[in-house]
């Protein structure tokens, strides 16, 4: 939800994710999530280091992974998603349902809801799970 607030552009736009970590440190006081002082600090590096290569990260940790891989699957929005930069078996398991969520949102006057309904009527659905360490 914060990790592209430091956008400027929805094109290539380098030094996003610096941004929005910056932006995410600096607004903690408005930004209305139940963290703690370790998961705030967590939060900010993984949006910091998103868009970074990931041989040029400190430490890729396994959430960062997760929302590279989610960032990822977003790449179907521009036509430039590549299954071969995706890091855990789960993201490559997702990617036709990523093709799939994004043609189903993409022609409706009301994507959100298209892609709601399209996501609870899919076999592939599950709820949420959290994360095991």
């Amino acid at each position: 939800m914060l990790h592209d607030v430091g956008r400027v552009s929805d094109g290539i736009d380098k030094g996003h994710g610096e941004r929005s970590g910056e932006w995410i440190s600096q607004n903690r006081i408005i930004i209305s999530l139940n963290l703690n002082e370790s998961q705030f600090e967590q939060l900010s590096y993984c949006c910091q280091w998103h868009e970074t290569s990931d041989n040029e990260i400190p430490q890729l940790t396994n959430e960062l992974k997760c929302l590279k891989d989610a960032d990822g699957l977003d790449r179907v929005r521009i036509n430039d998603l590549n299954p071969n930069f995706l890091r855990t078996s789960a993201a490559r398991e997702l990617v036709k349902p990523a093709w799939d969520l994004y043609r189903v949102s993409e022609f409706v006057k009301d994507p959100w809801t298209a892609v709601l309904e399209a996501t609870e009527a899919s076999a592939w659905w599950h709820p949420p799970v959290p994360c095991k360490r």
